[in-house]
């Protein structure tokens, strides 16, 4: 078996890449391969054309796997690891002629991530504030009413006058008779 040269980085044969360096290949398999240099390999990826050049380019623009719509835009501050921007926070700072300030949060009025028009669009000072939006939402879409809470033991929906408010965790409601329930269950679990 003869080593195979050292300029050489892949061969190719009926689909196989590997790579040879210094090691030896049988000769049979020499006979059928095509190999390409360092040199070659380096043209031939130059020459592949990437972003606005290439045939298959749309845009720029791609839905993730999420639903949010994204745009190349490798220069934006708020520009992900693979050089993308949301489009909505695109068009919220075309809105406003200026970029978010940091922590705003774009919220989707209608929930639905592809729609960036202006007009479903609401900038958010912060997440705990966008976080409030979805909470009312809910409670809106399960009562009518935005200001009502969910009670943590019967999971059933009502205003905060009849409801009392966890003192360690602000956004935990229940009813007072829920919470005598079930601090009686526990009681009874104790002493049995």
């Amino acid at each position: 078996m003869l080593p195979a040269r050292r300029g050489v980085l892949y061969e190719v044969r009926s689909g196989f890449r590997g790579i040879h360096g210094g090691q030896a290949v049988h000769p049979m398999l020499r006979s059928n391969t095509i190999q390409l240099s360092i040199s070659q390999k380096s043209e031939e990826a130059m020459s592949r054309k990437i972003g606005k050049e290439s045939p298959a380019w749309k845009g720029g623009t791609y839905m993730e796997p999420r639903g949010y719509m994204t745009i190349s835009h490798a220069d934006h501050p708020r520009a992900m690891k693979n050089r993308r921007v949301y489009e909505h926070i695109l068009a919220a700072e075309k809105a406003i002629g200026k970029s978010l300030p940091k922590g705003a949060v774009v919220h989707h009025v209608n929930e639905n991530k592809s729609d960036n028009r202006n007009e479903n669009l609401v900038i958010c000072e912060n997440t705990i504030y966008h976080h409030l939006l979805h909470a009312r939402k809910r409670a809106y879409d399960a009562t009518g009413n935005a200001d009502s809470k969910k009670c943590c033991c019967c999971k059933q929906w009502d205003l905060p006058c009849n409801m009392r408010q966890l003192r360690t965790r602000q956004s935990v409601w229940y009813h007072r008779q829920c919470a005598a329930n079930v601090m009686s269950k526990v009681n009874w679990n104790r002493k049995g």
